[in-house]
């Protein structure tokens, strides 16, 4: 069992770090030279898991702590970083590949920096409630900063060197909206939790208001990415908030709060006062989407308050079930259309469909080795811009540094060996979902053993799980950049740390 030590204070404070730090720090000459100001402070990240990682040995020794046995997911995670740094020794140029392509940074030393944090957190960590709480609280400054500059107000300053019609694409700290939507579709889910758990009217109102804000700046980035990973993870949070009746009124709550959202969005969308009021969203927006949603939420909760609304456990159940099976249809449709219409029109979505054939055609050219572990994310970037002027007839005005799809950025970075770790670490998050998690969920008072804090570590349990795959929904069809790869590590890392599992097992 996890004790309080030492290390688990040090492994809290990388987490905070990786999870929140990383993610607020900012460069104020402008968005484009953001990603380097976030690689920079990559090193202090790193630094703090070395420490722990230093640490670790002596404070074990000296306390007599239990070892734990490595899961698939610790394996997958492992693998996947000292893969990175293989194909840097293997690349025919390793510094490129160990920072990665200027403009992106995602290289090795992202990987190995967020292998480490991984490790670190899930080892060391225990989740308290202050933890989560710093991770909301820093987040909401992101999500308000993203709706002030959406709404075309330069707070620090950094648009001074950018074209009008790019106004829209950077935002808040998290710099490029790609890399944003992938991080707030990763960070809704702890929000909605704490929603859905806390019982005190005063929390539970400033929550309400901070899901709104979040909501809102979901919205406003107007990215397709994150309709993907808010489909993606909508199932997963309706079985979680669905539980059980005495959860139905804050179910209801997260549905009023979602047609707020989108209605003051279309409001904003209106008056012209946001800058990306385009895309999917604005166009549902355009049909009172918003309003009818959000009509329909305080019908049902007055309904449920005054008890008419008589749903018992079974009707419950198919309720959640039919809104699950809407979810999933809805999401493979919208998928399944987005790849079709970006193969099809090379120009649909930011030119995704040439980048992606110029990746498929990146791969065919590797040599056996290079397929096995891959070129690194400096080097493949070029060989996909050739590509992509190859497949447009014309030389490109820029270098695509990367894939804009999670899984071919693995295939072509790391190789078939990388892409294989990632597929079989989600592989493994969607089996302790369906085998152990939606269990937990349908149970009104879940048992745990050698877990602390249960009702917490539950909650960040399930709660990271779904920010997993609403960050893996995303990133089919959007870019990550190293603070949004760090920050999947750390949520793993945050995952893996609610549950402990001895290296042998206990007889009782």
């Amino acid at each position: 069992m996890k004790k309080k030590t030492v290390t688990g204070w040090l492994a809290a404070i990388t987490f905070i770090l990786a999870a929140v730090a990383l993610q607020l720090y900012f460069n104020k000459d402008h968005y484009f030279a953001m990603n380097r100001a976030k690689c920079s402070f990559t090193m202090i990240v790193l630094i703090g898991a070395m420490i722990t990682v230093l640490a670790r040995p002596v404070e074990r020794i000296w306390t007599k702590q239990e070892k734990q046995r490595m899961t698939l997911l610790d394996w997958c995670v492992l693998v996947f970083g000292c893969s990175s740094l293989v194909t840097c020794l293997l690349s025919q140029d390793p510094a490129l590949t160990l920072v990665g392509t200027k403009g992106m940074f995602v290289g090795a030393f992202s990987y190995f920096t967020g292998m480490l944090v991984y490790f670190v957190v899930s080892r060391n960590m225990i989740p308290h409630k202050w933890i989560v709480g710093v991770l909301v609280a820093g987040w909401t400054l992101i999500f308000v900063w993203t709706i002030i500059n959406q709404c075309g107000q330069d707070v620090f300053g950094m648009h001074q060197n950018m074209k009008p019609d790019d106004l829209w694409r950077y935002v808040s700290s998290m710099g490029n909206s790609n890399s944003a939507s992938v991080a707030f579709a990763s960070i809704v889910p702890f929000i909605v939790m704490l929603l859905v758990l806390t019982q005190e009217t005063a929390k539970r109102s400033i929550l309400t208001v901070i899901c709104l804000v979040a909501l809102l700046a979901v919205c406003s980035l107007d990215s397709e990415g994150v309709v993907i990973g808010l489909f993606t993870m909508t199932p997963f949070l309706l079985v979680a908030t669905l539980s059980d009746m005495k959860k139905v009124k804050y179910a209801l709550l997260i549905l009023i709060v979602l047609g707020l959202s989108l209605s003051v969005y279309h409001f904003l969308c209106i008056c012209n006062m946001l800058l990306s009021a385009e895309g999917l969203i604005c166009k549902l927006t355009g049909y009172w989407l918003g309003e009818i949603i959000l009509t329909l939420g305080i019908v049902l909760y007055v309904l449920n308050n005054d008890g008419r609304l008589n749903l018992d456990a079974k009707s419950l159940k198919v309720t959640r079930n039919a809104l699950v099976y809407a979810c999933v249809v809805l999401l493979v449709g919208f998928v399944t259309f987005s790849i079709v219409k970006s193969f099809n029109d090379p120009s649909y979505a930011t030119g995704r469909g040439a980048v992606w054939k110029g990746n498929i055609w990146t791969f065919r050219i590797y040599t056996p080795l290079e397929m096995i572990f891959g070129q690194g994310s400096g080097m493949f970037a070029k060989n996909v811009t050739l590509a992509y002027s190859m497949l447009s007839g014309g030389e490109s005005p820029q270098i695509y540094a990367t894939s804009h799809d999670i899984l071919l950025q693995a295939l072509l970075g790391n190789g078939i060996s990388g892409l294989l770790c990632l597929l079989a670490g989600f592989f493994s998050i969607f089996r302790d979902w369906f085998r152990e998690v939606r269990g937990i969920v349908l149970r009104p008072v879940p048992k745990y053993e050698n877990i602390r804090y249960i009702e917490y570590s539950e909650m960040i349990r399930v709660a990271s799980m779904v920010a997993v795959v609403g960050y893996f929904g995303a990133s089919l069809v959007e870019s990550t950049y190293p603070h949004t790869t760090i920050l999947l590590f750390a949520l793993l890392g945050l995952y893996r740390s609610t549950f402990f599992v001895p290296r042998k097992k206990v007889q009782a």
